[in-house]
């Protein structure tokens, strides 16, 4: 049996271990009307295997069930491989997947990207991905149709990608990349004042390059500032560094333009509800077990 190894797609911030897809997870149904709201979509079965999500949903052109990984970190949804694009379909709706030779691990068929959700919002709740319409009532007011008290954060959106504000209790911060394919969060080294190293982890580059990168566990909080409340809190955040991480110029904060990653450790804990056209982000205050 093969070892888990890390790898980080840079070009399009993609982190994941590296290991085989599973594709029979039982599927746990959200409110039924949902479903009958106009400008209903679809829904994709969400399989978490804890280092990435796959979503199942997409039909090729046989009708058979094409399993994706699910990467708001890349603005392309690709399958991986050689050709010319393969007909597939969600919800009704036809159109062509174009292959990239290369760019994903052994055993990953493909990849959704953001280019995918244009036009649309998304509701991600445990094994459940509800896709609507922008269109939709459901898009412009989600708290009315499912009873849950979302908290707005405070992101700003570049080149296709969407970035959260993120917060030490020591005032350190960074923009951090929303990226549900990212299986940790990257901070800078000196994000947290406190921690337990988890050791050194192989993390894969694109090239085949393999580089040391430090795993650790925060001691103190991460906060995520949202709109017109206290910011969210996480506890014992799991997190890479060590690894050189882009900048990107903000127009309106040009003294802070450190660049990190928001990754799945701490974006699967909550209910989710993400507006790709509003370019809005909202998370359930409380987490699962309601802290």
């Amino acid at each position: 049996m093969h070892k888990p190894l890390l790898y980080q797609k840079i070009s399009l911030i993609f982190l994941c271990l590296h290991l085989s897809f599973c594709v029979s997870a039982s599927k746990k149904g959200l409110n039924p009307r949902l479903s009958q709201l106009p400008g209903y979509l679809g829904e994709f079965s969400v399989q978490d295997q804890k280092t990435h999500l796959v979503l199942i949903g997409l039909q090729n052109s046989s009708e058979n069930m094409v399993p994706v990984i699910w990467d708001t970190g890349s603005d392309l949804s690709f399958l991986e491989g050689e050709g010319s694009p393969a007909p597939m379909a969600f919800g009704g709706k036809r159109f062509a997947m174009p292959f990239r030779k290369g760019i994903l691990p052994d055993d990953f068929p493909g990849l959704l990207g953001n280019d995918f959700f244009l036009k649309t919002c998304v509701y991600w709740e445990d094994s459940s991905l509800l896709v609507f319409d922008s269109s939709s009532r459901f898009c412009a007011e989600p708290e009315a149709y499912i009873g849950i008290d979302f908290k707005r954060l405070l992101v700003q959106s570049q080149g296709g990608h969407f970035y959260a504000s993120l917060e030490s209790e020591t005032q350190e911060s960074c923009k951090g990349l929303v990226d549900t394919g990212a299986s940790l969060s990257l901070l800078p080294e000196t994000f947290f004042s406190s921690w337990d190293s988890l050791g050194k982890k192989q993390v894969f580059l694109p090239g085949k390059k393999v580089v040391q990168a430090e795993e650790r566990k925060a001691k103190s909080r991460l906060l995520i500032p949202i709109k017109d409340s206290s910011p969210l809190q996480y506890l014992e955040v799991r997190y890479l560094t060590g690894i050189s991480i882009e900048e990107i110029d903000f127009p309106r904060e040009k003294g802070n333009n450190q660049v990190c990653v928001l990754g799945l450790d701490v974006l699967r804990q909550r209910p989710l509800f993400w507006d790709f056209t509003r370019r809005q982000i909202r998370i359930q205050e409380s987490n699962k077990n309601g802290k």
